[in-house]
């Protein structure tokens, strides 16, 4: 019975530990081929069959990004950076006082709550045909100040909700302590709140500034030439009459995809502190 039970226990062990290593193939064999098609030749790129593990490298699809004469990534890369910064700032500090005055005098109930979430849900494309010609309108498009604030829109009710999960959890007591002693609403947000809320607001900061970076819809379709971004950048090539755009095109969403990495990177410790404030409570 013992060894049956054993058995038993080792297989179902087996069988879930395949299942996982399957899984993070499947997830990571994306990124490997990305990579590695990154640095292939042109040649190896649709080879039949395909070069799984390439032999050869090169770096020419890079040199090709940053050669002023050629394609030229830095602007892209700019754009990718500036409005991905400004949507992260903006967010946050609309964010921040709608999120606490919500949570802290209830206003709206539970009604606000799920108003705020449901336009959040919306899908972008819903809002593009009306922003783009009330932006006709207002010459607001192609400007970084349009992006970013097509950016707020979708962005600022997932902020908001977030941010009112993190404030629920604060200790009252705090605030009110700090008011009996004399602050304001304001200087006690800013100066106690906010600085032990810290981590929570990396974690939507951090939010803001993916989504931004991730777009494509909305700089596609009111953005222009000196807004265009990395992703813009790659459909661009990915479009080229030429075969030969394809590496760049590897390396464009090589390029695209660090930033954030080593963004999420540096950050996990705040992360991880951030995302457990906002915890249900067994």
């Amino acid at each position: 019975m013992t060894s049956r039970y054993l058995f038993t226990r080792r297989l179902r062990a087996v069988v879930v530990y395949a299942f996982l290593c399957v899984g993070i193939l499947v997830a990571v064999f994306p990124f490997y081929w990305i990579v590695t098609t990154s640095f292939k030749y042109s040649r190896d790129h649709f080879s039949k069959p395909p070069v799984y593990f390439p032999t050869d490298y090169t770096l020419d699809h890079y040199d090709r990004l940053f050669a002023r004469t050629d394609v030229n990534a830095l602007p892209f890369l700019k754009n990718s950076f500036v409005l991905s910064t400004f949507n992260m700032v903006f967010v946050v500090a609309i964010s921040i006082p709608a999120a606490y005055a919500l949570s802290r005098y209830r206003l709206g109930g539970d009604k606000a709550r799920f108003a705020i979430l449901t336009g959040r849900m919306l899908p972008p494309v819903i809002l593009v045909l009306p922003l783009f010609l009330i932006y006709r309108n207002l010459n607001l498009n192609n400007t970084y100040l349009g992006l970013v604030l097509a950016y707020s829109i979708f962005n600022g009710p997932l902020a908001v909700w977030l941010l009112m999960a993190f404030f629920e959890d604060f200790p009252t007591e705090i605030i009110d302590a700090s008011l009996v002693d004399g602050s304001t609403e304001l200087q006690a947000l800013v100066r106690i709140v906010m600085p032990l809320m810290a981590p929570s607001i990396v974690v939507v900061a951090l939010f803001c500034f993916l989504t931004g970076w991730n777009d494509l819809i909305f700089v596609l379709t009111l953005g222009g030439r000196e807004t265009q971004t990395l992703n813009m950048l790659m459909v661009n090539l990915l479009n080229a009459p030429s075969n030969e755009s394809f590496g760049p095109a590897a390396a464009t969403v090589v390029l695209g995809i660090l930033p954030p990495f080593v963004l999420t990177l540096f950050m996990q410790r705040y992360l991880v502190s951030g995302l457990s404030l906002g915890g249900v409570k067994g």
